[in-house]
């Protein structure tokens, strides 16, 4: 019996004990190195994002928002009181015009290409200009059936001039001062807002979860219907830019984008910000929200990148 006490193999195990330690010490490093490597690497800088310059307005020009660049050196802002800003070179300086009888802001700012200068006031009331902006005159809009009234969208392809106003289309051509219309979703369907995609198609926006392309070189034919899977049925802005088109619907605090990148054949859902505009700038797809500033979009409106105004910036997005 005693000579059972000396065979007991139990001894060995705390060599084993004594063996682990040696890879807890390999290991152990492998775990500090990773928080160094932390998730945060992978987001892009704030410093990733281009360079902006603030541009300064002349002292007396209020709340600056909406925008137009004429293709030949001049850019255009809309501000308060009738307010409009025009720079020729590149923003370093500013003439301040002022469109007279308008109280509040302009929402529509554009020119034509035999230098005609147009804005819409908040009213939806279209006043033009044809020499630079010196004098201006409210233009009282008449077509076949009376007075164009609240536009509410108004631009050019070159062209015809077109504006939308309550459920009708109305187009000139440039030079002329008579209007006809089109009434491109029939009775009872309310137009909300339009854009053109510069290859002569004009996106029009409904209530009916749905926009309307209509043909601009034949106004006179049946519109597309494209369905849009948003989760309102109210389409609020619409951009357009070949076969790139992004339409938001909102409602209340929810909005919903839906962008496509081959004419609406498909699109890509996303839930968005409280939205004031989109913009297509080749590829790249601008949304200017109510709390998050300026938006940049690379992949469909997938993720977004919010863009650092200068530290010395003060005023309002608009468009």
């Amino acid at each position: 019996m005693p000579t059972k006490k000396p065979i007991k193999p139990p001894a060995k195990k705390p060599a084993r004990k004594a063996a682990k330690p040696a890879p807890k010490a390999a290991k152990a490093p492998a775990p500090k190195a990773r928080p160094s490597a932390s998730p945060r690497a992978s987001v892009p800088p704030k410093t990733s994002a281009p360079a902006w310059e603030a541009l300064t307005f002349p002292p007396k020009a209020r709340r600056m928002g909406v925008g137009f660049a004429d293709g030949r050196g001049d850019v255009y802002f809309g501000g308060d009181k009738g307010q409009l800003c025009r720079s020729r070179d590149d923003g370093k300086t500013w003439e301040l015009m002022v469109v007279p009888h308008v109280k509040w802001f302009l929402k529509v700012v554009f020119a034509t290409p035999d230098g005609a200068l147009y804005v819409v006031d908040d009213k939806g009331n279209p006043h033009l200009s044809r020499d630079e902006g010196k004098t201006w005159v409210h233009l009282q809009l008449k077509g076949p059936n009376g007075s164009i009234d609240s536009i509410k969208a108004m631009a050019c392809d070159g062209h015809r001039i077109w504006a939308l106003s309550y459920g009708v289309v109305h187009f000139s051509e440039l030079g002329s001062d008579r209007w006809d219309h089109v009434v491109p979703g029939g009775n009872g369907v309310r137009l909300t807002t339009m854009a053109l995609d510069g290859q002569g198609g004009l996106w029009i926006g409904t209530s009916l979860d749905a926009v309307l392309v209509l043909d601009t070189a034949h106004p006179d034919q049946p519109p597309t219907t494209i369905p849009v899977p948003t989760t309102q049925k109210w389409i609020s802005l619409v951009a357009a830019l070949g076969n790139r088109i992004a339409c938001a619907a909102q409602l209340d605090e929810s909005t919903s984008l839906a962008v496509s990148i081959d004419r609406g054949k498909t699109w890509t859902l996303t839930e968005s910000h409280s939205l004031v505009s989109l913009m297509w700038v080749d590829d790249t797809l601008f949304q200017c929200t109510t709390d998050e500033g300026l938006l940049r979009s690379t992949d469909l409106g997938k993720t977004s990148t919010t863009l650092d105004f200068p530290p010395d910036w003060r005023g309002s997005l608009y468009q």
